[in-house]
C-alpha cells in the first residue's frame, strides 16, 4: 500500500486475491469539516483501469444504552440530508488517537447524560463500504448511572427511555430506518437470544446434570430491577407491575438461591452477576420494604399464587395478613443465599447488613412460629386490629394489646420447612419427627407427607387444579423437602424411611401408568391428578442417590 494511501491495511485472503482491484493513484478532491472524499485511479482483476471516489472517516462508535433488561435508552434527532427526525442510539465520531471504548463513554455521557459501569463491545458494522472507510464500532452500555448530558454547540437531541419490545416494534414498523441502530438492535437480539434460559450441561461433584437458567435468571433479575418488583410468569411482551405495584404478590423469593447453586458449582465464581446483582438486591429491598411486619416475619400481599395454593392459613384471608411458615423459611435462605453471593463478590459489608436480616428472621420465626404447647412450627395470623392512641379513660386502656400477631395452630406440611431452612433447633427437629411426622393421625402416610394433618377440618383430598391442592394430598416436593430437612439434622432413620416411601410411589405410578402425576392419594398413592407431570418430582434421583450412599446435587 502507497504511503499516501488513506486506505485501512489490506485484509484479504489468498483465495481473494484475484478480486482486489490495485491503487495506481489519487488526489483528495474535497475537504471539509466532516469530509474528506477522495479519487482514485485503479487497476481491476482483469487489467483494465477504472476510477473510485470515496470518503475516508475516521471511525465512529454507537452505544446501546441499557438501564435494564427491559428498558434502552434512545434519542431523537433531526439529520438534515433526509430531512426528518430520527430515532437512533447515541453515537458519534472518534477523535484523533482516542479509542473507540472512550469514544463511547464520552458520547454516552454527552449525548444521553449516563455514565455505565459494565460495556460489552457487540461488533462493528460498516455503514456505506461501496464509498466510505467509515467503520462504526457497537458497545453495549449497562448498570447506568444519570449524570446529566453534555451536548455540543449546535447539538439537539430529545433522550427518551423505550420499552425493549416497542423499539423492536418501531424497528418492525419501519419508524427505524438507522442502519447503525438496526444493526445494533440485530446483536443485541442475537445475544438476548444466546443468553435466554435453555438446557445446558453442568458437571456437579462428578455427575453431568441439566441446568437451564443461569441467563434466564440474569434476565429475571434485570426485568424491573429498578422497581424491585418481579413477576411470577412472562410473557413475550415483557410483564409490567399491576397498579398499585406493591399489592400483589411478585415471584417467591428464590432467585438468589438459584445464583448461589450455581456459583457454588463454578467455585465461588460469581463474575457473571456482578452487574445483575444490584437487581437481586432491589428484588430483596422490595420484600424487606414491602413484605415484612413489624414482628419481624413476612407475609403474603393476597392468597394469590402463594406457591401452595390452598394452604388454609393463607387462602381466602385478608390481605397482608398472613405471616406464612412457607414464606419465611424461603425468605430466611434466600437472605443467606444473598449474604453468600455478595461475599463472592468481595461485598463484605453488603453481606453483613443480608447476614443481620437472615439472624432477625430466624429469631422472628422462633419467638413467633414455634409453638412450644404442640412442638410443631406454624403461620401467624397478623390481621389484628390496632392499638389506638389512649388520651384519657377508655375501655381496654389499662392494658391494651401487647402481641404483634396470633399463632394459627393449622397443622400445614410447611411447618417442616423449619428444618429444610435451617431454622429449628436440633431439640425442636427431633421433636417435630417423633410427634409429627411418625404420627398417622395428622401427617404420616404409606406415600410421604399429607400437605395438611387429617386432623385439620379442611382436609379434603379431591382433585382441583384451579388452585392446585394442598388440602392433604401428597406433593413430591413437599416430601423431598421434607427428607431434605431431616437429612439436614441428621435425622436418619427418617429420612431413609421418607426417601423409600417416595422411590416406591414413582416407581408404582410408572410401572402401573407409564408417567408421573402432580400429586397422589396418601393412603395408597394412587394418583389424583395431572398425568405426566415431572417438574420436582424427579428430585426422587437425590433420593435414590442418598439411599445408595452416594453425593447428589444439594440446593444451596
Amino acid at each position: 500500500m502507497a504511503s499516501d494511501d488513506p486506505r485501512p491495511p489490506r485484509e484479504v485472503r489468498a483465495e481473494d486475491m484475484h478480486l482486489v482491484e490495485e491503487r495506481i493513484d489519487g488526489e483528495q478532491v474535497f475537504a471539509g469539516r466532516l469530509l474528506d472524499v477522495r479519487r482514485d485511479r485503479v487497476r481491476l482483476p482483469d487489467g483494465g483501469i477504472a476510477t473510485r471516489e470515496y470518503i475516508v472517516h475516521p471511525g465512529a462508535v454507537l452505544v446501546v444504552p441499557m438501564p435494564d433488561e427491559a428498558t434502552l435508552v434512545v434519542v431523537r434527532q433531526f439529520r438534515y440530508p433526509s430531512n426528518r427526525v430520527f430515532v437512533e442510539f447515541p453515537a458519534g465520531k472518534l477523535d484523533p488517537g482516542e479509542t473507540p471504548l472512550a469514544t463511547a463513554k464520552r458520547e454516552l455521557r454527552e449525548e444521553a447524560g449516563y455514565e455505565a459501569r459494565a460495556w460489552t463491545r457487540l461488533g462493528a458494522v460498516h455503514t456505506v463500504l461501496s464509498y466510505s472507510t467509515e467503520v462504526i464500532d457497537l458497545w453495549l452500555a449497562e448498570d447506568l448511572t444519570h449524570v446529566g448530558a453534555a451536548l455540543d454547540p449546535g447539538e439537539f437531541l430529545d433522550v427518551a427511555s423505550l420499552r425493549y419490545d416497542d423499539v423492536l416494534a418501531m424497528l418492525d414498523a419501519g419508524t427505524i430506518t438507522d442502519v447503525k441502530t438496526v444493526a445494533a438492535l440485530c446483536h443485541l437480539e442475537r445475544r438476548r437470544a444466546a443468553r435466554a434460559p435453555r438446557a445446558r450441561v453442568l458437571r456437579i461433584r462428578g455427575r453431568v446434570q441439566g441446568v437451564g437458567f443461569r441467563e434466564g435468571l440474569v434476565a429475571q433479575a434485570r426485568l424491573h430491577g429498578l422497581a424491585g418488583w418481579v413477576p411470577i410468569t412472562l410473557n413475550r411482551h415483557g410483564p409490567w407491575p399491576p397498579e398499585p405495584t406493591f399489592a400483589q404478590n411478585m415471584h417467591k423469593p428464590c432467585l438468589a438461591q438459584h445464583a448461589a447453586f450455581l456459583v457454588q458449582q463454578d467455585d465461588g465464581d460469581a463474575s457473571w452477576l456482578r452487574v445483575p446483582f444490584y437487581n437481586l438486591q432491589t428484588f430483596l429491598n422490595t420484600y424487606r420494604n414491602h413484605h415484612r411486619h413489624p414482628c419481624g416475619l413476612y407475609f403474603w400481599q393476597t392468597d394469590c399464587a402463594i406457591g401452595v395454593d390452598n394452604d388454609p392459613c393463607t387462602y381466602f384471608r385478608p390481605p397482608r395478613s398472613s405471616g406464612s411458615i412457607y414464606l419465611n423459611c424461603l425468605m430466611y435462605r434466600e437472605l443467606l443465599a444473598a449474604a453468600y453471593l455478595a461475599e463472592q463478590l468481595n461485598l463484605d459489608e453488603v453481606a453483613a447488613h443480608f447476614r443481620k436480616d437472615a439472624d432477625d428472621l430466624k429469631a422472628a420465626v422462633q419467638e413467633h412460629c414455634w409453638d412450644p404447647w404442640l412442638g410443631f412450627f406454624y403461620s401467624v395470623d397478623l390481621n389484628l386490629l390496632p392499638v389506638p392512641v389512649y388520651t384519657g379513660e377508655q375501655l381496654h386502656h389499662g392494658q391494651p394489646r401487647d402481641w404483634p400477631c396470633l399463632i394459627q395452630r393449622i397443622g400445614v406440611w410447611s411447618g417442616f420447612l423449619a428444618l429444610w431452612a435451617g431454622i429449628a433447633t436440633p431439640q425442636q427437629a427431633k421433636r417435630i419427627v417423633d410427634e409429627h411426622y411418625r404420627d398417622e393421625k395428622t401427617f404420616n402416610c404409606p406415600a410421604g407427607v399429607r400437605t395438611l394433618s387429617r386432623m385439620e377440618k379442611m382436609y379434603n383430598v379431591r382433585a382441583s387444579g384451579n388452585p392446585s391442592s394442598w388440602l392433604g394430598p401428597v406433593w413430591g416436593v413437599a416430601n423431598y423437602l421434607t427428607f431434605r430437612g431431616f437429612v439436614r439434622y441428621g435425622l436418619d432413620d427418617a429420612a431413609r424411611d421418607l426417601a423409600e416411601k417416595t422411590v416406591r410411589l414413582f416407581a408404582s405410578d410408572l410401572q402401573r401408568h407409564g408417567a408421573l402425576h402432580e400429586y397422589y392419594q396418601p393412603d395408597n398413592g394412587e394418583p389424583i391428578l395431572n398425568p405426566g407431570f415431572q417438574n420436582w418430582n424427579y428430585l426422587v434421583l437425590n433420593m435414590i442417590r442418598w439411599l445408595e450412599g452416594q453425593p447428589a446435587v444439594e440446593e444451596f
